[in-house]
């Protein structure tokens, strides 16, 4: 389960969240919400990416920031773009070393997305698209218990829109945590979804029908 308690964090001079509660089980889990309603904010902090100044995050009991929890969870964000000089296949190779994914995992992954023609070229001149399919290949490669998407559906190809869901849909099946945000209408995809929340100003979550 992700537990989250009293969340409060502010962007600037904006408050996003103020003891913002939400409880998670495993599942397919749709979020969404205006632009700067906080979307990508909550799943930063969820990632460890950025602090909350206040309030606790745990899933499967351990702390957000713990090495137990980041063995966990992986996103997909703009999580590439420090690596710009890297080739793809640099990329990949890092994330094998340092996060121990299987490199067969990753070029999986990368030959579905339609990658692996640009294996050797640097990520600075990969399309918009292809670095959405170098984000995801990443995360799901990792297949952890918390998965973090942020907008991930962006500038995808039907293929690897088709693709994308497919293995969404097989995370959830095998009791991974799918947290998807996404300004798009999850009636446009095929995913069986769990839960879908909706962000609204001040950080207030409520639910909507599926």
């Amino acid at each position: 389960m992700l537990s989250i308690e009293n969340l409060t964090f502010s962007y600037g001079k904006q408050q996003l969240f103020s003891h913002l509660k939400l409880q998670l089980d495993p599942g397919l889990h749709w979020l969404s919400g205006a632009n700067g309603s906080g979307k990508s904010s909550l799943l930063r902090i969820l990632a460890a990416l950025d602090k909350a100044s206040q309030g606790s995050i745990s899933f499967h009991q351990h702390q957000v920031g713990s090495s137990a929890y980041q063995a966990l969870v992986s996103i997909s964000a703009d999580a590439v773009a420090p690596l710009q000089d890297n080739t793809v296949l640099g990329v990949l190779q890092l994330v094998a070393r340092c996060r121990g994914t299987e490199m067969e995992q990753l070029l999986l992954h990368a030959q579905a997305f339609a990658l692996e023609p640009l294996l050797q070229q640097k990520v600075a001149v990969l399309s918009l698209g292809q670095q959405k399919k170098l984000s995801l290949t990443l995360a799901l490669a990792a297949k952890p218990q918390l998965l973090l998407l942020d907008e991930p559906f962006n500038a995808l190809d039907p293929d690897a829109l088709v693709y994308c869901c497919t293995q969404l849909q097989a995370a959830k099946e095998r009791g991974a945590l799918v947290l998807i945000a996404s300004h798009l209408s999850p009636q446009s995809f095929q995913l069986e979804l769990s839960q879908h929340l909706e962000l609204k100003a001040g950080g207030h979550l409520s639910f909507a029908p599926l």
